[in-house]
């Protein structure tokens, strides 16, 4: 890790820990649970293909475009196929913190550009971890898949991701 990815590491956890915190102790923070959470047949779904070097692979998904549905997530979800998933979509290109909370499945996330090229990709994501999982830079979409989904399908940095609405 070079010194600046260190210190922009650092810098990251401690602004996402200030933050909560901030948010927790003046009672803003949504605190979701499995009855409060949305479902997901209300949130609206698009198409997202992310092209590999070998092939295409169509994934269909739950878009989470408001601040309320970006922090549910796939919380309290028990299966998806493998086919199946959730795109995260930003108003502002910049990085971006994940984290596992009551989330019951491991997950693969993808950090993606602004240039539809994923930049980073965690896989099988631990459930219930509250372990930052950073992009390492700007973003403007994050998919999640089923753990499991990037190792099978060869999915990797450099990927380029098409979404259809």
């Amino acid at each position: 890790m070079t010194s600046h990815n260190f210190w922009y590491s650092i810098l990251t956890r401690v602004l996402l820990g200030l933050w909560l915190g901030t948010l927790s102790t003046t009672g803003l923070a949504l605190e979701i649970t499995a009855q409060s959470a949305e479902p997901l047949s209300h949130f609206p779904k698009a198409v997202v293909r992310v092209q590999t070097e070998s092939g295409g692979n169509e994934f269909n998904v739950w878009l989470a475009t408001t601040y309320e549905r970006r922090e549910q997530g796939l919380m309290f979800v028990k299966h998806l196929n493998p086919n199946e998933g959730m795109l995260f979509v930003f108003e502002a290109v910049e990085p971006q913190a994940f984290w596992m909370k009551n989330t019951l499945i491991p997950l693969d996330i993808l950090y993606i550009n602004s240039d539809y090229k994923i930049i980073r990709v965690a896989e099988n994501a631990q459930p219930f971890s509250l372990e930052p999982i950073e992009s390492f830079g700007p973003i403007k979409w994050v998919l999640e898949l089923p753990g499991g989904s990037c190792a099978r399908l060869k999915i990797k940095p450099g990927a380029s991701v098409h979404i259809k609405p």
